[in-house]
């Protein structure tokens, strides 16, 4: 998440829609490029707390997202990991949360590697996931994984 003074948000969410629109003419309703407004337009509701809204510029996004790079694009995971976080604060529905967190988290590993930074960010909100659905094994052991995985394993694993 990024942080603005309380203010900007509504000329960010304005700037962003010019954005959207203009991607959408110039590049088409299916651009990778059009997802990355979408996602920030997400980003940008759910700092606001318009949940519902948020909610669905990430799952646009993933759907663009999803047919322009293919279901196993690591920015799939991205937005995958973005829907579970935007659904949990917009309901209770934390097997479909589950669910997206753990599809992100096979892309991640497969794409990325195990030592990636994302992949760690995703163990971490499944850890919590599990944790506020009273599974503190699954997220003790979770949350373990994600420090783990941030922890650099030499001097050449933090060069990306």
């Amino acid at each position: 998440m990024f942080s603005l003074p309380q203010g900007e948000y509504a000329t960010s969410e304005e700037v962003l829609l010019q954005s959207l629109a203009w991607r959408e003419r110039l590049l088409g309703s299916q651009h990778p490029d059009l997802a990355s407004s979408l996602n920030a337009l997400g980003l940008t509701m759910s700092c606001q707390h318009k949940d519902a809204e948020a909610l669905e510029y990430f799952r646009t996004s993933l759907h663009v997202r999803e047919e322009a790079l293919g279901s196993g694009h690591p920015e799939c995971g991205t937005s995958l990991n973005n829907v579970a976080t935007a659904l949990l604060s917009t309901s209770e529905d934390f097997e479909e949360a589950e669910r997206l967190y753990m599809r992100s988290l096979t892309i991640k590993q497969r794409v990325l590697g195990p030592q990636h930074p994302d992949v760690a960010l995703t163990l971490n909100n499944i850890a919590v996931l599990m944790q506020d659905r009273c599974r503190c094994g699954d997220a003790l052991s979770r949350r373990e994984d994600s420090a783990e995985d941030a922890r650099p394993r030499s001097p050449t694993a933090q060069h990306r």
